[in-house]
């Protein structure tokens, strides 16, 4: 498993998030726009934008910028955790 798969797994164990939701999540919290996070995934930008409901539901957020903080906050704990 590489690093974008345990990123990938951690979202979907800590938020119940789909497969496809976590991809997405990923990208929108590194900075790509719905727009651009729609065509790396090769997803139309209305199913991106249900599955991004469907994050904000799940990880109890509104906005794509609280998402980013969640992600890195749980990705930064767990990096120091395990290096310890």
């Amino acid at each position: 498993m590489d690093g974008a798969d345990d990123r990938n797994a951690v979202l979907r164990s800590l938020w119940g998030l789909t497969a496809a939701e976590a991809r997405l999540a990923l990208l929108l919290a590194r900075g790509l726009s719905l727009a651009d996070a729609a065509n790396e995934l090769s997803v139309s930008r209305n199913t991106a934008r249900n599955q991004l409901q469907g994050i904000f539901g799940k990880m109890q957020i509104n906005r794509q910028t609280e998402l980013a903080f969640k992600i890195f906050g749980v990705i930064d704990t767990l990096i120091d955790f395990q290096s310890r």
